[in-house]
């Protein structure tokens, strides 16, 4: 048993160095996705600020509690796709703009709702769902206000059109999930060592974990050996 504390200690050390060395990386790639958010937003763009899920669904609430034909949209998403989850929250405000050039207006009892000067702005509130299956569906509404002369007031709003909108993005879905896995494989010990095979099953998904069963065998100077592992991914 002594004699196996040397390869285990090396295998030990291993696994480490590789935790360590993705643990960098994972840090490296994070700072600069921080750096290059903060290089966008002072150059005038509008960046995706990551949050958790429980943030992102305070967001909904609020803007559900301010915006009925949004909260009309998602109540249908749902009842449409009850597996879907919300995965993006977007409210976009163009800047106040300047009438300059109202309609005329023909006759005095002819009420006008806009006049040269006042302002106006344009709300959009936009949400994306994703189904289990990896579908992404789009809800989403937009208002007209005038915001000058106070108070402010709505002149439209409604909610997206599914006849009308469109939505494209690059698929992220596998085509085809892994399958069986075939290799080589080769076992060390005092006594020697042995080549073999190794298989491996397709992963298997239990409450959000993805696990890998592996099998291999060998014959060499050890003999006849195998081994077999499970490999979990959260």
């Amino acid at each position: 048993m002594i004699k196996f504390v040397p390869w285990v200690i090396i295998l030990l050390l291993l696994m480490t160095a590789a935790w360590l060395w993705r643990e960098r990386e994972n840090a490296k790639a994070e700072a600069a996705r921080a750096q290059e958010a903060v290089t966008l937003a002072a150059k005038g763009q509008i960046v995706e600020r990551p949050v958790e899920q429980d943030m992102l669904e305070n967001e909904i609430a609020s803007l559900e509690v301010e915006n009925l034909d949004l909260r009309v949209a998602i109540q249908k998403a749902k009842q449409a796709a009850p597996d879907a989850k919300v995965t993006q929250v977007e409210h976009a405000q163009i800047a106040p703009t300047i009438v300059t050039a109202a309609p005329e207006v023909a006759t005095p009892s002819t009420r006008c709702v806009v006049s040269d000067g006042d302002k106006l702005e344009l709300k959009i509130d936009q949400v994306e769902l994703q189904t289990k299956a990896g579908n992404i569906v789009l809800v989403g509404s937009a208002s007209a206000w005038r915001t000058d002369p106070p108070p402010a007031e709505q002149l439209v709003t409604g909610k997206f059109e599914q006849s009308t909108t469109t939505i494209s993005g690059i698929d992220t879905i596998p085509k085809k999930l892994p399958g069986w896995g075939y290799g080589v494989a080769g076992f060390v010990g005092n006594k020697g060592w042995a080549p073999g095979l190794t298989v491996s099953a397709p992963p298997l998904t239990i409450f959000g974990y993805e696990f890998d069963v592996n099998l291999a065998a060998g014959i060499g100077t050890l003999g006849v050996i195998g081994s077999a592992s499970i490999l979990m991914r959260p």
